[in-house]
């Protein structure tokens, strides 16, 4: 797969009177809120929504009912829409299965109308890429870019994240004016919110990564986005994991965004965050509905709970309460939860935090 392969449009829909969104999570959620507020006729075809979680099933979720697999083809949906990037490939495989080839798959992140959307609050999306680099693109054997990058005239990557990239700036509360202000981003991949704080007026950025950019072509994507957009970033590769605040000068803001459940000691790298920001830290990720009582204090409070999810590469899920006890033994005077969004049924919830120094 190119790159760069054409998108969808949702003129691609117009013959289709039964549409079926599948999974139902936050994907379908905000795929629904663009159409309802843009496109209300495609809107009203939409059938329901399909999902193998047996808590999700029998629900309403965006007042759409939720069908488990076994029962998709009794619903006789004439097109299916992916909401999950992640789960295009592997679902497409299991819909041709049991509704016949002849039904198209679509991906939501891929009709262009929905990503034009979704970047209207990106600066990058209002900053000129330039199209000699755009056309001069060296990494075409690279069939997936991590974010979703606006590259003018409505050119956009397939990407891994979609649309998700750009939700993420109002999630976070990302500042809107950076002017003057230094940047650390930690887990840069493509480097989307390095170039995105660059554009929003701080006057310094450094991205940091290992993992995407030590054994493929992710720092020099990095690189040939820099180009294209003329935005300077100072690039370093190390791993985060072991990051101390020794490392670098001071900045204003930290960026761990979609990271803290990958590390493999997140504490130690909060306490080390707390004395590398002036300002504050924003943090995102996953977090799990676990309300347990709290043995220790009582009065209602819930646990802090943090889940070991894969021991080898060292992967942690916890309670927005355990990661507001981190935050606060790591000697934070402030964490605000900004956003916190988990679809009915779920046990994942999406999580944004402002931890101040």
């Amino acid at each position: 797969m190119h790159p760069f392969a054409p998108l969808h449009s949702l003129q691609d829909l117009t013959d289709f009177r039964r549409i079926l969104l599948y999974p139902a999570a936050s994907g379908a959620a905000y795929f629904l809120e663009f159409l309802r507020a843009q496109h209300g006729d495609i809107c009203s075809r939409i059938l329901c929504l399909g999902d193998r979680d047996p808590n999700k099933i029998g629900l309403l979720q965006s007042g759409l009912p939720v069908i488990a697999p076994e029962d998709i083809p009794a619903s006789q949906p004439d097109a299916v829409i992916v909401c999950s990037p992640e789960l295009f490939e592997s679902l497409s495989d299991s819909f041709r299965a049991t509704l016949g080839p002849q039904t198209p798959i679509f991906l939501a992140d891929y009709f262009v109308e929905y990503l034009d959307w979704e970047a209207r609050a990106s600066a990058l999306s209002r900053r000129p890429f330039d199209p000699v680099t755009r056309e001069a693109f060296p990494f075409a054997h690279a069939p997936r870019f991590f974010h979703s990058m606006p590259l003018g005239n409505g050119v956009y990557p397939v990407s891994t994240k979609g649309m998700l990239t750009y939700r993420l700036l109002e999630q976070c509360r990302f500042p809107a004016d950076l002017t003057g202000k230094t940047v650390l981003d930690l887990g840069a991949a493509d480097g989307f919110y390095s170039l995105e704080a660059k554009a929003r007026g701080a006057a310094a950025v450094t991205a940091v990564d290992w993992l995407y950019w030590k054994d493929s072509d992710g720092l020099q994507r990095f690189r040939w986005l820099q180009q294209g957009y003329g935005l300077e970033v100072e690039t370093r590769l190390q791993d985060v994991n072991a990051i101390a605040a020794e490392d670098f000068e001071p900045v204003d803001v930290v960026l761990l965004l979609g990271l803290y459940y990958h590390l493999q000691d997140p504490f130690r790298v909060f306490r080390e965050l707390r004395r590398l920001a002036r300002e504050r830290v924003i943090i995102t990720g996953r977090t799990i509905r676990a309300a347990l009582p709290d043995p220790f204090h009582g009065h209602g409070r819930q646990a802090s709970v943090m889940v070991l999810s894969d021991n080898q590469a060292g992967k942690w899920t916890a309670n927005t309460h355990c990661l507001l006890d981190l935050l606060r033994l790591a000697g934070y005077s402030r964490a605000e939860v900004v956003f916190d969004f988990c679809p009915d049924g779920s046990t994942i919830a999406s999580t944004a935090i402002h931890a101040m120094v």
